[in-house]
């Protein structure tokens, strides 16, 4: 398969669609386990991402951490009055 040049340079340049999606997925996954005790699954639900073993592949890939380990990391202590 021949590819033409500007093809094969916006390849490499760009990410696809799919890793922007994953990336505002894991925002998002991110966000929750800062501020939620929800569980890893419905989170993982919630994004859209059903298989649980990939959930923890793109959001190790994503942050460097596992989802509990995100969590414990990341906590947002809620101010008390």
């Amino acid at each position: 398969m021949v590819r033409s040049q500007s093809t094969s340079v916006r390849d490499r340049r760009q990410p696809g669609p799919s890793a922007y999606v994953n990336r505002i997925r894991m925002e998002y996954a991110a966000m929750h386990f800062g501020s939620s005790d929800t569980p890893v699954a419905d989170i993982a639900a919630d994004c859209g991402i059903e298989n649980p073993s990939h959930f923890y592949k793109l959001f190790r890939e994503h942050y460097g951490n596992t989802p509990r380990q995100y969590r414990v990391l990341h906590r947002v202590t809620p101010v008390q009055p």
